[in-house]
């Protein structure tokens, strides 16, 4: 996987790792590099691109909830589902894409 591969994983990681520090502001500054990682997402694989995608819907729908936190360290639900995503792109990045077939049906 080359370095172009591997930016959804590193915004991931990134996001997730100022939220355990509960720095805010350094939070605010990882879901703005996930949001412009997204506008500039050329010559990436289909995979990224989707991954990409999923990053900026992630870093839009924190913004929002973050703003309604009365405290940092009691994140809404939607701010968990969010997480949630984030553990799953900054895992799932390490690990070759599984490669779907398409699917052949005979009608009889």
């Amino acid at each position: 996987m080359g370095d172009q591969q591997m930016v959804s994983t590193e915004r991931a990681t990134g996001i997730l790792e100022a939220w355990e520090r509960r720095d805010l502001a350094d939070l605010a500054g990882e879901l703005d590099r996930a949001r412009r990682a997204y506008a500039a997402n050329r010559a990436v694989s289909f995979e990224e691109q989707e991954r990409l995608e999923l990053l900026d819907g992630i870093a839009g729908q924190m913004r929002r909830e973050i703003r309604h936190l009365a405290h940092p360290g009691d994140p809404g639900a939607g701010v968990e589902t969010c997480f949630r995503l984030l553990e799953h792109l900054a895992a799932s990045g390490r690990r070759p894409a599984i490669q779907s077939e398409k699917l052949f049906f005979c009608l009889y």
